[in-house]
Order: structure tokens, then C-alpha cells, then sequence
């Protein structure tokens, strides 16, 4: 019988983010090794999809605002004004990224174990092991939500070309 991990209530650390705790579950069957992966859903907050784009649509405007004003303070400059206006912006995205955050917090889990683990269950790199592959892949989704762009189309998808392109780049480490 294969090896089942315990589920524990709590949330660990990726990278930036507190994330819910992973669970992995192993079994052995006739077609070979299954691996299935659980998040804690009641933790997660799923937004309805006119919540999600009045969100995107927040983001971007203030992404906009953030790189009009850091063009300003390398044009101009550091200014006091300059500075408390930066720094209201970005406590502002941080409040409005983490609702996208948390609604695609599937989805660098999902992408990790694809990179992960062959369909027979056996292990693809050496190099990089699950947890340190959703590590990458939560940094990856909060790069997105900081660099959002509405007309490059839904956050998701976005999302989705930085994690599969920042796990490629740390797995060819």
C-alpha cells in the first residue's frame, strides 16, 4: 500500500505567501502509482466571476498607477509626495491582489504537480522536490498579480504563462 500523508489544519510559508497546507496522497494500483492533491477549500475565498473581474479591473488601474509614478520618481526623482503616494498604491494592490491570489491558489499546485511526477506516479526531476516546486509556483502567481496587465487578457491565464515559465527557469538550475 502506498504511503498517505497526514491532513493538518494549519497553513505553511511559500515564499511570500501563506498558503494552505498541501496534502499529497500516494496509492498503488493495477495502473500504477495515483498521486492526488487536496487544498483546505474552506480556507479559500472563491469569488463569483463578476467579483473576479471587478477585481482584475482594480488591479490594473492600480499596477498603472504604481508604474506612473515609478516613471515619475526615476524621471523627477524621489519626492516625500512621490514616496507616501507609491507606498499607498502598493498597500492598496497588496489589499486587492489577495482575493485573485486566494481564487487561483489551485492553480500553482496544480502546475507543480504536472512538472512533478510522471502519469505513472514516478518523479520527473531529481533536482526539485513538490514543496519546493509550489514554493516557486506562489511566487510565480504573486509576480503575475504584481505585474498584471488587463489588456493581456484574465488574470488566470496570465497567471498561469508565469508559473509555467518560472518553473521552467528553476528546474533548468
Amino acid at each position: 500500500m502506498g504511503v498517505i500523508q497526514p491532513v493538518f489544519a494549519k497553513r505553511r510559508w511559500c515564499g511570500c505567501l501563506w498558503a494552505p497546507e498541501i496534502t499529497v496522497t500516494r496509492r498503488k494500483s493495477c495502473f500504477g502509482t495515483k498521486t492526488k492533491m487536496k487544498f483546505f477549500k474552506e480556507e479559500v475565498v472563491k469569488l463569483s466571476p463578476a467579483e473576479i473581474a471587478e477585481c482584475e479591473t482594480e488591479l490594473d488601474r492600480i499596477n498603472a498607477n504604481i508604474r506612473s509614478i515609478t516613471s515619475d520618481i526615476k524621471e523627477l526623482g524621489s519626492t516625500p509626495a512621490l514616496e507616501a503616494e507609491l507606498k499607498e498604491q502598493t498597500d492598496l494592490r497588496n489589499i486587492v491582489r489577495s482575493p485573485l491570489i486566494e481564487n487561483n491558489l489551485g492553480l500553482p499546485v496544480l502546475i507543480a504537480k504536472e512538472y512533478a511526477f510522471y502519469r505513472d506516479g514516478t518523479a520527473k526531476y531529481s533536482s526539485m522536490n513538490l514543496d519546493e516546486m509550489v514554493s516557486v509556483s506562489c511566487k510565480a502567481l504573486i509576480s503575475a498579480a504584481d505585474n498584471y496587465d488587463k489588456s493581456k487578457g484574465r488574470f488566470s491565464i496570465i497567471a498561469s504563462i508565469y508559473i509555467n515559465w518560472d518553473l521552467k527557469k528553476a528546474i533548468s538550475k
